[in-house]
């Protein structure tokens, strides 16, 4: 019986003691993290049926984020985002069109995360981050030598609750798995049209998401940076 509860009071003593050391979760230091993606494809489409065409997708996002440890287990920071998508679709004689579509979203925001050692290597965490975000798309069509264009500017202001367990293999990474459950948050969106029939509306609205999905599990990498060398 004493041998069972050594490893499970050894467990409890770790959970609730905030003295474990760790090279990554030092007062001073920095975590870095992030991602970047470029993506580009073409496509030709032909039948018996219908025109050909062909369509050119281009989409990029980063997403920066810098941390600072305020204490050994507390970090605040600030991440970014930014994202493009654009399309472009042609179609050929006898019916030729064009279809062009451009998205841009741009966004600034915080962070706060609080760190929970569990063992030298395993730290549970929890993350409270705020944003705010700016989407434009302009979508333009062309056809029967008449054209429409559609414009929507979109405003989200945006919170996210989150938790994960982060893993130390080295003393300057960390590979975490993390759930963000509750997202809330405002939205404001205009969109109008130009042409004889030019009409536009706007609308702003109020938002709570809970997502208990095994599905919505990420892993992400972030790296840490001793100040103090």
């Amino acid at each position: 019986m004493k041998k069972a509860l050594f490893p499970l009071t050894i467990m409890l003593l770790g959970i609730f003691n905030p003295t474990l050391v760790f090279a990554q979760l030092q007062k001073g230091n920095l975590m870095i993290g992030g991602g970047i993606n470029y993506n580009r494809s073409n496509t030709e489409a032909f039948d018996f049926f219908s025109a050909a065409s062909q369509s050119e997708i281009r989409t990029f996002t980063l997403n920066p984020k810098v941390g600072f440890l305020i204490s050994d287990t507390w970090v605040v920071g600030l991440e970014g985002r930014f994202s493009s998508f654009n399309s472009n679709v042609e179609v050929m004689p006898p019916s030729p069109a064009t279809n062009v579509l451009e998205i841009k979203d741009i966004g600034a925001g915080a962070f706060a995360r609080k760190f929970f050692p569990i063992h030298e290597k395993l730290a549970f965490f929890g993350q409270f981050s705020t944003t705010y975000l700016s989407n434009n798309q302009e979508n333009s069509i062309d056809q029967n030598n008449s054209s429409l264009v559609f414009e929507s500017n979109a405003r989200r202001w945006e919170n996210q609750i989150g938790a994960g367990l982060a893993f130390f293999p080295t003393p300057w990474i960390a590979i975490e798995l993390k759930a963000v459950p509750i997202n809330f948050g405002l939205k404001w969106n205009e969109t109008k049209s130009s042409g004889a029939t030019g009409w536009s509306t706007e609308i702003s609205s109020s938002y709570f998401n809970l997502d208990l999905n095994t599905t919505s599990v990420f892993l992400v990498v972030n790296f840490f940076i001793n100040r103090k060398k």
